[in-house]
């Protein structure tokens, strides 16, 4: 899950969330490094000038990391705040 709103920022700023539900603190916390380590390489392709907030849910949990980073890269890509193709054919 998404949320974004627009800063007016010259960068965009993340949070990532992990609720209980995900699972033990153990997958809360792989899902969530995925998530930051994934954002953080695809930095410069995201819009700049927005506040995102990545929300894992539950099914995230039983992904590969291949299938997690296809996911949020579609996600983003459907909010419109992924600039560029250069990341649709892998997840580096």
């Amino acid at each position: 899950m998404l949320h974004w709103a627009a800063s007016g920022l010259s960068e965009s700023r993340f949070a990532v969330a992990a609720k209980t539900r995900v699972g033990g603190a153990v997958v809360r916390n792989r899902v969530r490094r995925w998530a930051r380590e994934l954002l953080r390489r695809w930095r410069a392709s995201i819009a700049p000038g927005h506040d995102l907030v990545v929300i894992a849910r539950d099914r995230e949990a039983a992904l590969s990391f291949a299938m997690f980073a296809y996911h949020l890269r579609r996600v983003l890509q459907r909010a419109e705040l992924m600039q560029g193709t250069e990341h649709a054919a892998s997840a580096s």
